[in-house]
């Protein structure tokens, strides 16, 4: 290496050097500056004993080796605080029962057994006088007439929920929400056969009782919405036939009413099976089966409609499948909820 070379390097040495000399100088000045705590103080030099000069000149020392240390002064005792003189209690909340308001005229109709008396159109003031009431009416039903049941003019701490039951006492339809009025219920049924059905009409809460818990309930007739041709086909073992190519029209006679259909599937062939023509209640839901009653799949708004369902199955062997079409919204019934459902294969 050139001495020209050997200058360049010590050069760059030195000038590195001077680098990090004033970068540690640097940091130096900016940690003290950001934390004095972590200087030490400087220490001072505790006197050990106090000087004074003696007449003579020399020091003497006023604590001598044999000076017993005189102890610290007690600590000042702490002034207790003073005793409250006026205590401050705050109960505990209770839950505090409604008041029970007067029976309404039709009391007491607490069970089937008392049930009161209610004519087609007419409409009969009620309310909960006590927590757990249950109102009961019942009416004679025309075989294949439809009917509404609903509740209306609810009290503003009312939530009602409505039962339907038949002589036997077979609940055969219930409502919540279903009515126009919020929190009202309202449901539909077509009798098959003439005979006395009983509603029952509670709170929703069993806490629901006293002032504003006032209701009005009704029945009428349901003029030109009759049971589709297809009932009972509330199960698999209901299920009515169709055949490739035809087309029945069903609808919802009460709530939560499911519609079942069936065909038998040769192998080798994909089915299609759709929903249309839906009323404008209607939002139907559709699930495939296969003969052991195992769900092979569904659909919910795959059709060409809104809210309308398609679903496709290639058959693998030979047997019978079943469709159960269900409304997305479980109240749905009456008119405009009907539809229109078809099968199809190429």
């Amino acid at each position: 290496m050139s001495r020209k070379q050997w200058l360049v390097v010590v050069v760059l040495g030195l000038a590195v050097l001077c680098v990090f000399f004033c970068a540690g100088s640097y940091l130096g000045i900016y940690l003290t500056e950001g934390f004095p705590d972590l200087i030490a103080p400087a220490v001072q030099p505790v006197p050990t004993a106090a000087e004074t000069p003696s007449p003579t000149g020399s020091v003497e020392k006023l604590l001598s080796p044999t000076a017993t240390k005189v102890p610290p002064p007690s600590p000042t005792p702490k002034a207790e605080p003073p005793t409250p003189t006026n205590t401050r209690v705050i109960p505990l909340l209770t839950a505090i029962p409604p008041e029970p308001s007067v029976p309404d005229e039709w009391e007491p109709d607490d069970t089937a057994a008392e049930a009161s008396p209610i004519e087609v159109g007419e409409v009969q003031r009620h309310n909960l006088h006590v927590e757990g009431d249950r109102d009961w009416v019942y009416f004679q039903a025309e075989a294949g007439r439809a009917y509404v049941i609903e509740t209306s003019s609810l009290g503003h701490e009312m939530d009602t929920v409505v039962y339907l039951f038949d002589e036997e006492g077979n609940e055969l339809a219930s409502d919540d929400d279903g009515g126009d009025e919020f929190l009202a219920s309202r449901l539909w049924w077509v009798a098959r056969e003439g005979g006395g059905l009983s509603v029952m009409v509670r709170g929703f809460a069993e806490t629901e009782a006293g002032p504003g818990t006032s209701y009005d309930v009704t029945v009428r007739s349901a003029d030109g919405f009759e049971i589709d041709p297809y009932e009972p086909d509330d199960s698999l073992a209901q299920a009515s036939p169709i055949e490739v190519g035809e087309t029945q029209g069903h609808n919802r006679h009460t709530a939560g009413d499911e519609d079942w259909i069936s065909f038998e599937a040769q192998p080798g062939i994909t089915y299609t099976v759709q929903t249309l023509n839906l009323g404008e209640q209607a939002d139907t839901v559709m699930y495939l089966y296969d003969e052991r009653g195992a769900e092979l799949v569904f659909d919910d708004d795959g059709g060409y409609e809104p809210w309308a369902s398609r679903l496709e199955w290639m058959v693998q062997e030979r047997g019978m499948l079943y469709v159960k079409v269900v409304d997305w919204v479980q109240t749905s019934s009456g008119p405009h909820s009907g539809y229109d459902v078809i099968l199809t294969a190429p």
